[in-house]
């Protein structure tokens, strides 16, 4: 992709647009320079890519905004409105990272649903049968504890022993 141009990927093919649209952004970027050299700081450029949700770039596109938040705020709009479940943006200002979010993926299906359900339920379960075989063991344990101590007359109250 050359500087400033705004490709897309449709279908896996990557297809840069017409040089109309170069030329477009050589006179934003023109104009955006010309305002910094006359003191006029009111925009910045931010570069925005768009990312499907293997993470591959499928968009990039060159932006003007007054701050950074403005810069973030119209990659998540964008990426809200172009973009599938999944997927993401980056937002960058000159070398710097500013931004690299994520839109959330596609709630899960009804069957999804209930087989996590089923499978929480057979967890459950089986942590279940696993307390209670616990329980039981530390019952006998402690069946046996009172035995030993009753057999060799040590009180478990007189050396801090809880019951």
């Amino acid at each position: 992709m050359g500087s400033g141009t705004f490709s897309t990927r449709n279908g896996g093919a990557a297809a840069e647009h017409s040089p109309d649209c170069h030329g477009a952004y050589l006179e934003f970027a023109n104009e955006v320079e010309w305002r910094r050299r006359n003191g006029d700081h009111l925009a910045s450029v931010y570069r925005i890519y768009l990312r499907d949700r293997e993470g591959s770039i499928v968009a990039r596109r060159t932006i003007a905004t007054e701050t950074d938040d403005d810069a973030i705020k119209v990659a998540s709009i964008v990426c809200s409105a172009v973009c599938g479940p999944g997927a993401g943006f980056e937002v960058w200002k000159g070398e710097t990272r500013l931004m690299m979010s994520r839109m959330p993926a596609q709630p899960p299906s009804f069957s999804e649903l209930l087989q996590r359900t089923r499978q929480t339920r057979i967890d459950l379960e089986i942590a279940r049968e696993d307390s209670r075989r616990t329980r039981a063991e530390s019952e006998r344990l402690r069946a046996q504890l009172e035995a030993l101590c009753v057999a060799t007359g040590y009180r478990a109250e007189a050396a801090g022993g809880h019951r």
